[in-house]
């Protein structure tokens, strides 16, 4: 099968947002409300008009299977910070893997960037070792760095360099 990224474009919103209010993406994010469509229109509309925020859909033979974005591109801090989820279900196992590649590779060859970083919440083992798999660092542990529910939740750190995304691609 053939994957790829692409920009976002307005026909993807209906979309995305049902992903994005779907229970399994909502339990694993920060922001756990459902998003209405003024809040999600809004938030595309931020989107088109920053030059510090980029958004791709991640496509199987043209067809949507998830998000990645990226944040806080910054070629002062050389530095981006990356967030991503599946929306469709029941995809094969190594899906996942194959859009963090894609959006890795994206990033490091577009963006005037040497690291890109992420936070994961402490308890998502899922996203934790899907950072470690592609080769991200921990690099803290954050007490009082986000509220959810209304409590402070701890938060784990991770960043990637160039360099090192390079050797591992050139190791696979």
């Amino acid at each position: 099968p053939a994957y790829s990224l692409r920009e976002i474009h307005e026909d993807d919103l209906d979309l995305v947002r049902s992903w994005r209010n779907s229970k399994r993406v909502r339990d694993a994010s920060f922001t756990r409300h459902e998003i209405s469509k003024e809040e999600h229109q809004k938030w595309f509309q931020a989107l088109k008009n920053s030059k510090m925020k980029r958004c791709f859909v991640f496509e199987r033979n043209k067809t949507p299977l998830g998000l990645v974005q990226f944040g806080d591109i910054s070629e002062k801090t050389r530095s981006c910070e990356w967030g991503f989820y599946l929306g469709e279900e029941g995809l094969p196992k190594g899906t996942g893997t194959t859009m963090g590649t894609l959006a890795l590779n994206l990033a490091f060859e577009t963006f005037p960037v040497d690291a890109v970083k992420a936070e994961c919440i402490w308890d998502n083992q899922i996203s934790i070792h899907f950072h470690k798999k592609l080769g991200f660092l921990e690099t803290g542990r954050s007490q009082k760095h986000r509220v959810q529910d209304g409590k402070e939740i701890e938060m784990v750190m991770f960043s990637l360099s160039r360099e090192d995304w390079m050797k591992k691609q050139r190791a696979a």
